[in-house]
C-alpha cells in the first residue's frame, strides 16, 4: 500500500533516506524544503532523486508506480472504468501506453517519472507491514531504482500489465482533489531480477543489515 508523502513521518524518512544515499556515496542534499512537490533530493543542478516508502509488502508484494498524477474524472464508476481499461488492453492495437489511456481518461499530468528525465532514480523503503515511528523505522528492504528502468519496464510490458489488472485508478476527492490519479503495480521481484544486484548492507541509522537492491544502471554513483 502506498503511503501519504506529505506527513511529518515522511519528512523524517526522507532524512534517513538522505543518510542512506550518502553512505552509498551518492552526494545528494534535500531539495524539497521550500516546495513540497519538488523532487526530494538534488545531486547537482538539474539532476534529482526521489524518495518513496511502501507499507504492507507482505500482503501486496509490489511497488506502485505513479503513472498518471492527474486526470479529469469521468462520470463512469471508477471500478467499472478500471475493468473497461483492463479488457480493452487485451487486444488493443495501440503501440503506446499514454495514447491508449487517453481513450478512457483525459490526462492532465503524467506521473513525475514520465514527465521529466531530470529525476534519475528513486529510493524505496519497503515495509512488510506498517511503518511505525515507535517500533519500525528500519525498512525490511531498500530498493534504489533508475527511473529509466521504470519507464523501460512499463513501456515494454504495459499491455500485459494493464490486461492483468495492474493499473489502479485512485479517487482523491477525500483529499480535496477534484482529479483522479492512476498507478501501476509491479511485482518487486520482476524489477529486481531484470535490473538490480543485491547488496546486503548495514547502514548507520539502523541496528541491523537491510537487503538492498541497487539498479545496475546506477553503479557509477555508488562508492
Amino acid at each position: 500500500m502506498a503511503a501519504d508523502f506529505h506527513t511529518p513521518e515522511t519528512k523524517i524518512l526522507e532524512i534517513i533516506g538522505l543518510h542512506i544515499l550518502n553512505e552509498l556515496g551518492i552526494d545528494v542534499k534535500i531539495n524539497n524544503a521550500q516546495e513540497k512537490t519538488a523532487p526530494d533530493y538534488i545531486l547537482k543542478p538539474g539532476v534529482y532523486l526521489d524518495f518513496q516508502y511502501s507499507n504492507d509488502f507482505k500482503k501486496y508484494g509490489d511497488i506502485r508506480i505513479d503513472t498518471v498524477s492527474a486526470y479529469e474524472k469521468e462520470k463512469k464508476n471508477r471500478i467499472s472504468l478500471q475493468k473497461t481499461i483492463r479488457e480493452s488492453a487485451i487486444n488493443t492495437r495501440h503501440h503506446s501506453l499514454f495514447p491508449f489511456l487517453e481513450q478512457f481518461i483525459r490526462i492532465n499530468k503524467k506521473g513525475k517519472y514520465f514527465e521529466s528525465n531530470n529525476i534519475i532514480a528513486v529510493i524505496y523503503f519497503i515495509y512488510n507491514y506498517e511503518f511505525s515511528m515507535e517500533s519500525q523505522k528500519q525498512p525490511d528492504q531498500i530498493l534504489l531504482l533508475a527511473t529509466a528502468s521504470i519507464r523501460k519496464y512499463i513501456y515494454d510490458n504495459w499491455k500485459t500489465l494493464l490486461s492483468t489488472g495492474a493499473l489502479k485508478l485512485n479517487d482523491k476527492s477525500k483529499l480535496g482533489d477534484k482529479h483522479g490519479s492512476a498507478f501501476i503495480c509491479i511485482a518487486l521481484d520482476e524489477l529486481t531480477s531484470e535490473f538490480c544486484y543485491t547488496s546486503p548492507r548495514r547502514f548507520a541509522p539502523f541496528p541491523s543489515s537491510v537487503g538492498c537492491f541497487i539498479d545496475k544502471k546506477l553503479r557509477y554513483l555508488i562508492s
